[in-house]
Parts: C-alpha cells; sequence; structure tokens
C-alpha cells in the first residue's frame, strides 16, 4: 500500500420514520416529534389486539401497539436520479428499495469534483 496523502470521498444519507431525508429527519428531532404510531393497515401479519399483551416480556406478544415505521413508496416503479428499469425496481424486495434510495442520497451529498485531476494544457 502506498503512504502518502489520505483523501476521504464522504456523503450522508438516510431514511427515518417520517423523514425520507436527513434535512426533515432534523427537523423532526429538532421540533421534538414523536414518530410513533399504530402500524399501518396490513403492515403486520397479526391485528396489533392480537398481538398486544400489557405485560412486559410476555411470550409471543407486543406491549406496545405503537412502532415507527418507514413508509412504503407510493411509486415503487421509479426511483429519483437513478435510471433502473421500473419492471426491475418495482420486483425488489422494499428493503433494497430503501437502500438505493440512501444509498444515492449519500452519493449524490458526497464532493468529488474538487479531488479530479485536471486536465493538463497542451
Amino acid at each position: 500500500m502506498k503512504h502518502g496523502k489520505s483523501v476521504a470521498i464522504v456523503g450522508v444519507g438516510g431514511i427515518f420514520p417520517m423523514s425520507p431525508t436527513l434535512d426533515r429527519f432534523w427537523e423532526t428531532i429538532t421540533g421534538n416529534v414523536d414518530t410513533s404510531r399504530q402500524p399501518p393497515q396490513g403492515r403486520w401479519l397479526l391485528e396489533p389486539d392480537e398481538a398486544f399483551d400489557p405485560a412486559i416480556g410476555a411470550p409471543d406478544k407486543i406491549y406496545s401497539k405503537k412502532a415507527c415505521f418507514i413508509d412504503d413508496e407510493i411509486d415503487t416503479s421509479s426511483a429519483a436520479g437513478l435510471d433502473i428499469d421500473a419492471d426491475f425496481l418495482s420486483g425488489l424486495d422494499p428493503m433494497y428499495r430503501l437502500l438505493l434510495r440512501t444509498g444515492h442520497q449519500a452519493f449524490s451529498d458526497g464532493r468529488i469534483d474538487a479531488f479530479l485531476p485536471r486536465a493538463k494544457a497542451p
């Protein structure tokens, strides 16, 4: 490995409950917003009342009917800024679509133009 100057190209991205961007996440934090809520219809395999038990630690039960959810995309056939086939994107597991969106945010946030070698004049 060569020793010398090191360069790190760093970008940041994130998707959180009620916060599809980091700017919105910061607003949620500074606004002291509680993002917990009842699960969207059909999100859980069981109805919350079936899974609920107020006793903490009850086997195979939950003791809160609220959780923090990352909303599913309304349009699963496109991802802003990514040139990906709509049918392929629609067929992906939602976790992979979240990964693509967050990765795109991080890549777009990174600055590489200052580090690219400049073309030498002839």
